[in-house]
């Protein structure tokens, strides 16, 4: 709890900061008379401290204007990790697969994992419910599975980890961290966000297809929206660095392990065509997304649905004018985000896992910019 005042406390600062350094900006004559690319890459040149953000990709649809921006040590078009972003794009090969009539929603996870696997792995008070987790909880994250290690779900232990000790979060050995710390809820009866809920998912992804997870994002995804610079990370990809409290860290080592929590490699560009496919009825039926569906996560903020985040302030503090966001966040500063009211779709990185809150205010800034 005390993380998550922090966050929060961090989350007001910074909002306050941003746009406080929004309306100085605004006040900019010479800035006014770049074109909004220009601006924004102004903007984001002044954030590059080499320190805690070494480069940033910002790139925003809104009807026929685009704005697309990157500045410090990336590119606008080059690859990065999306992380968790992953999970919408998992989600999506779900959905598709239940219209094909490979699944249902309501299938449970003993249709496709051994009872050597399941067994134990939800236990609530004593009582066992494994074997009634579904792949619509699964999805939704209402599963009352943990994290892998306690604290991952609020901040960055996995990653640190990961890479520190070169550890290696096989299926298997996420299964068996599961089972360990027991459930937090029964399932079904609230969210809490853990990545072990899309491991299954692309687990069961596998089994039904009997192929690779690469192979049906290719067959459902990356072939229909011709996204020629996505792909399941591997071994000896290589993406950017993320700075990581300050320092800029390899994160190659743990990528292959993420896989559809958090394994894929994509750019901007291609996260923009997929986003707006996934809002717009490009893959599946909209009544998969459907919002009424939202239940509040263990981040301030935030609600989760059928594989897709919401993060709207308003609600709580109404002093702050901010723009509610629908889509996903990475812990490496990756994001994908849909505005309904404005129809404005925004995609990118900061490449750093430092600041969870950096994203959001950088966010509504460049938001207020396209606005303008």
């Amino acid at each position: 709890m005390n993380f998550l005042m922090g966050q929060l406390n961090i989350l007001i600062s910074a909002l306050i900061i941003g746009f406080s350094a929004h309306q100085e900006v605004s006040d900019y004559i010479a800035l006014e008379s770049l074109d909004k690319d220009e601006q924004m890459e102004n903007l984001l040149f002044e954030r590059i401290d080499n320190e805690n953000l070494y480069g940033a990709v910002f790139h925003i649809e809104q009807g026929d204007e685009v704005i697309h921006s990157a500045a410090g040590n990336l590119e606008a078009d080059e690859a990065f990790s999306i992380a968790s972003v992953t999970k919408m794009f998992t989600a999506s090969v779900i959905f598709q697969m239940v219209e094909d009539g490979l699944l249902t929603m309501d299938d449970t996870i003993d249709m496709y994992l051994t009872e050597e696997e399941y067994s134990g792995l939800h236990t609530y008070e004593g009582v066992e419910y494994s074997n009634a987790i579904t792949i619509r909880q699964l999805v939704s994250q209402t599963t009352g599975l943990p994290a892998y290690i306690e604290n991952e779900a609020e901040g960055l232990t996995l990653v640190e980890e990961s890479i520190d000790d070169g550890e290696s979060f096989t299926f298997s050995s996420k299964l068996e961290s599961a089972k360990e710390q027991g459930a937090r809820f029964i399932n079904g009866e609230s969210a809490y966000y853990a990545d072990i809920n899309y491991d299954i998912l692309g687990e069961i992804i596998e089994r039904v297809s009997e192929n690779t997870l690469e192979s049906q994002y290719e067959r459902y995804i990356f072939g229909p929206l011709e996204l020629e610079n996505t792909y399941l990370a591997e071994a000896d990809s290589e993406v950017p660095t993320v700075t990581v409290n300050g320092e800029e860290r390899d994160i190659t080592p743990i990528l292959e392990n993420m896989r559809a929590s958090g394994g894929l490699i994509s750019t901007s560009s291609d996260l923009m065509v997929f986003l707006k496919s996934f809002f717009n009825g490009g893959m599946f039926d909209e009544s998969f997304i459907n919002t009424d569906t939202l239940e509040d996560i263990q981040f301030y903020f935030h609600q989760y649905g059928n594989g897709f985040m919401h993060f709207d302030v308003s609600a709580e503090v109404p002093v702050f004018d901010m723009y509610p966001l629908t889509g996903h966040a990475g812990i490496n500063g990756s994001f994908a985000f849909y505005n309904q009211e404005l129809d404005l779709y925004i995609t990118g990185t900061t490449n750093q896992a430092s600041n969870p809150m950096l994203n959001y205010e950088l966010i509504q800034q460049f938001i207020d910019l396209a606005e303008e």
